[in-house]
Parts: structure tokens; sequence; C-alpha cells
């Protein structure tokens, strides 16, 4: 009877028991403990379910009310197109007195790039109450391919604009060195090569993004020795895609201060290396054999 936990003191008639000693229980009182516990954590659980339920219905009912009460009145068409507005909403798949908070926009967006593939990039707003703003970019003619007696117009990604053009604009590239397996008009043209794909969309792209114009033929035949032509009398040697954007860039420059100087001049603008640009003009040019530039990039050519 020496241990803490047992020891009592006697004062008077009281005894006196350690606070630390645990109340005894009865296995009668246990379980009824034990099950006014489950009791409890079933109520709480269901109220839980009940609220959760209550929610999810609440819910349910905004998102069914906001769908069937904010409909389309008024399709607004913004941005340039060689279609009209009528062709562009007939293709989007929406009509008036849609629910507008259930148009997919990223279903209008495919439905009006690939039916009508002179559209390069659309977009789509949703604005309430009633208003849907499909905005659109034209796509522009960058390249052509000879086909079956006519062409296949691509733009800059090398998306089919048209598989049978019987003439090409002036502003179109000829592309050769290419064989082609397919076009279907609002897809991308199909190559014996992707990689020979991606190159030729690296060059259009760089292209049009440089606005240097009267590129009149693209050779992609050898994607590490790419040759572009300018104004069918200038020979660019771009090589690899690599740095393109720069390469086309000085090349821009370049051509610019030989037309500056004669109008007339041949020859090959070697563009590979990337510390200088090197113009050899052609013996029969009037032009001397090798003029010096200063590009804007500040690299000379020679």
């Amino acid at each position: 009877m020496n241990g803490r936990n047992r020891k009592t003191t006697k004062r008077g008639n009281t005894v006196i028991t350690p606070k630390n000693k645990k109340e005894q229980l009865s296995n009668d009182e246990i379980r009824s403990r034990n099950k006014q516990k489950r009791i409890r954590k079933k109520k709480i659980r269901k109220a839980v379910l009940t609220l959760g339920a209550v929610s999810v219905a609440v819910c349910v009912c905004v998102v069914l009310m906001i769908a069937f009460v904010f409909n389309v009145g008024n399709i607004a068409i913004k941005g340039d197109s060689k279609y009209p507005i009528s062709m562009i909403v007939e293709k989007s798949g929406v009509a008036e007195g849609d629910a507008l908070f259930l148009i997919n926009s990223d279903k209008v967006k495919s439905g009006i790039e690939k039916s009508l593939p002179y559209i390069k990039n659309v977009s789509v707003t949703k604005k309430f109450p009633d208003t849907i703003i499909i905005e659109v970019e034209p796509a522009k003619e960058i390249g052509a391919v000879a086909s079956g007696g006519g062409y296949i117009i691509i733009d800059s990604e090398c998306k089919v604009l048209s598989k049978g053009a019987s003439v090409m604009n002036a502003s179109t590239s000829n592309i050769t060195g290419i064989s082609v397996k397919g076009a279907t008009e609002g897809e991308l043209i199909e190559l014996d090569s992707e990689k020979t794909r991606d190159a030729l969309s690296a060059v259009l792209s760089a292209i049009e993004k440089s606005g240097i114009e009267l590129i009149t033929e693209i050779n992609v035949k050898n994607t590490k020795n790419i040759k572009l032509t300018y104004d069918e009398r200038i020979t660019l040697l771009v090589g690899s895609v690599d740095d393109i954007d720069n390469k086309l860039g000085r090349a821009k420059h370049v051509v610019k201060a030989e037309d500056e100087n004669n109008v007339h001049a041949t020859g090959e603008v070697d563009l590979r290396d990337d510390k200088r640009v090197i113009f050899t003009a052609d013996e029969e040019t009037t032009a001397p054999p090798q003029t010096e530039q200063t590009s804007d990039n500040g690299a000379q050519t020679q």
C-alpha cells in the first residue's frame, strides 16, 4: 500500500482519494457511453451529408437558372475576313436562343477555323446577359506548292487555304523541294517528312514576321541548306532554321541596301554566319563584285 496511486489519507470520517485515480466504470456503463458516442457521430455524419446534398442542389438550381435564363440574343462578329458574316455565324454553330452559359467556346473556335480556312485565329467571348462576341483574324497567303496543274496555297503555319488555285499571287512564294502526300483545306499540309514541314513552317513564319517582300522561291529540299530567292535574282543562303528570325531580319536590310545601289543586281547573300552577312554579286551585274554594308544589328556585310 506504499504506491502513490493507492495512497489514501483519512481526515475524520472522510477518505481522500488521489485526483489521478481513474473513475471505475462498470461494463454496462462503458457500453452505454460507447453507444452515445456512436449516436452522436451518426448524427454529425448525417448532418454533413444533408448539408452537402442541399449545397449541390442549390448549385444545380443556380446553374440551370443561369443556363436557361441567359439566352443568346446577339451574335457579334468582329475582325477582317473574306467570308460574309452570315457564313461565319453558320459555321460557329451558335444560334439565337441558345443557352449562353452552355456554349462551348473551343468547339465554336474549332468549327470556324476548320470550315473557313482563310480565318487564322478565332476568339470567343460571352457577354452576359445575351451576347456572344466572335473575333476573327484572317489567314495570309504565304506559300504556294505546284500540284496537278494548279497550286496548293498555304499560310505561315502550313495550313492549307486552297488546294485548287489556278494561279498564285505575286506576293506568294513558290515552294520547291517538297513532296506532298495530301492536302485538305483547313488542315496542315501533309508532306513526306514532318521534319520538312516544321522547317517550312519556321521559314514561312519568319518571312511573315520580318515583313520582307518579294521572296519568290523557297527551297527546303535540304533542311540544313535552305535557300530563298529574292525578286527572282538574289539567292539567300539560309542554312538551317536555327535563328531564322534574325537571319531574315539581316537579309531584309542587305537586299534593301543592294536595291538602293543597283535594282538589277544579282548574286548571293550568305546568312549562315551569325557574325557577318556576305553579298557576292554575279559577274554580269553592274554592281561591285562584293559590297560591304552594316546591318541593323551591327553586323557587317562584305
